[in-house]
């Protein structure tokens, strides 16, 4: 059976993928303008230890596995008009993350009374670690939002509230820049921005007048929570792993290596990430049309829909692989106003990393639709292992080039194998 294009639910979801596009448009933009003022303001050995940081904290913001688990249970009642359901689970996931939270705060700042943790680590101590990890922390059971919103087909709601961080984020990285703020500044104002769009966010589900939900604790119910911990579990083994993955690379090799390197690998590494963000743009928010469709019975649409998305991503996947290997170098030299130089064989590694990563995350995606979740945690974990020991091998051996080595070999052998395999036995049914 043949089907339009472009139709009702496929327009909702392109009106989310134009505001997540707008807003990661802009976001980039901005780091592109404030990169260089961090760089110029810290030099490269603070400005190493600065994106050291930024992969450690921002690990904590992992996918816990709740989150998403929270999406899906939304997406496959809110057609059903289940809202008490989706209240008591949505209420119940807030007090069991702010719970979670407050533990992690607390061993964070009882090592680091007793044991200096963080000042071992990152060997500064001018830094005020306490502040850091507390806005890192709040973020996490606040991001719920995004999953709600994308739920019920409003995404691009947030994507709107969420272009004010960036913006944020220039004012406080301009105002570093021009005053001389230390190392210290620049690390404690690193995720306020985001900490204030989560929060305008959770204003807006509460509050928009066609809101079916309802802040109320008594909803709190650890039924809804056990009712769901399998694919909670399996969810967060599968965003840890990721977040291993995409985040703290940097500071893995801030260890094996140094900050020089680390610098270095941050700036291409960076620009190979924002390449595949322009894939996730149409293919994030089609996982709940897509979940919605399969839940009503729809499956000969569902795939379809699928098949378009994965050619669309190949195509996308090797246009900006091509930039990558031919103009990555050149693109790194003058964001760095020639700070940083990058060899044409690290461009090429990235290049073929980015291709495969495109990829595998539309089909990623699309297995989530398809309630394909456990395979995708072991896959997943099995790259991290691999991924974690030849980064550590490799980058040691081979500096910034060892490191993009060993990022290419991990994802080839594992995603860029069994992912495609997955998503071939759904669609030849």
């Amino acid at each position: 059976m043949k089907y339009p294009l472009i139709d009702i639910r496929i327009k909702k979801a392109l009106q989310s993928s134009v505001a997540m596009a707008a807003s990661k448009v802009l976001q980039i933009i901005i780091t592109i303008i404030a990169i260089p003022l961090v760089l110029e303001s810290l030099g490269q050995h603070d400005f190493g230890t600065f994106i050291a940081i930024q992969a450690l904290a921002t690990w904590f913001l992992f996918d816990n596995g709740l989150t998403e688990s929270v999406k899906k249970v939304i997406i496959e009642s809110k057609d059903h008009g289940d809202w008490d359901k989706i209240n008591r689970l949505i209420i119940s996931s807030i007090v069991f993350l702010f719970t979670i939270v407050f533990i992690i705060y607390m061993v964070i700042f009882l090592l680091d009374v007793l044991f200096q943790v963080n000042q071992y680590i990152f060997s500064n101590d001018e830094i005020n670690f306490n502040l850091l990890w507390f806005s890192v922390l709040l973020l996490i059971p606040l991001k719920l939002s995004k999953e709600i919103l994308t739920a019920i087909e409003k995404g691009y709601v947030y994507s709107v509230l969420m272009m004010l961080a960036p913006i944020l984020q220039l004012i406080f990285t301009w105002y570093g820049f021009v005053f001389g703020e230390t190392l210290n500044y620049f690390v404690v104002t690193l995720f306020l921005p985001q900490l204030i769009s989560n929060i305008l966010s959770w204003i807006y589900i509460f509050s928009f007048k066609q809101s079916n939900f309802i802040f109320n604790f008594k909803l709190f119910s650890t039924k809804e929570l056990l009712e769901i911990k399998s694919d909670t579990v399996h969810f967060m083994i599968l965003g840890i792993s990721l977040m291993v993955i995409n985040v703290l690379d940097p500071f893995i090799i801030n260890i094996v290596s140094n900050s020089m390197i680390t610098a270095e690998y941050s700036f291409i590494y960076r620009i190979g990430v924002y390449a595949a963000i322009i894939v996730s743009f149409l293919v994030y928010p089609m996982w709940p049309v897509i979940g919605s469709a399969l839940a009503k019975g729809e499956l000969s649409w569902a795939k379809h829909k699928s098949i378009v998305l994965i050619k669309i991503s190949i195509v996308i996947g090797f246009i900006v692989s091509f930039i990558i290997a031919f103009c990555g170098g050149y693109i790194v030299n003058k964001w760095s106003s020639g700070i940083i130089h990058i060899s044409d064989l690290s461009c090429y590694l990235m290049a073929f990393f980015v291709f495969i990563k495109i990829i595998t995350s539309t089909i990623s995606t699309l297995l989530k639709a398809y309630g394909i979740v456990r395979e995708q945690a072991k896959i997943i974990f099995v790259e991290t292992v691999l991924h974690v020991f030849t980064l550590v091998f490799f980058t040691e051996m081979y500096g910034v080039e060892g490191a993009l080595f060993a990022i290419s070999i991990s994802i080839l052998f594992t995603r860029g194998i069994f992912f495609p395999k997955y998503m071939w036995k759904i669609l030849k049914k």
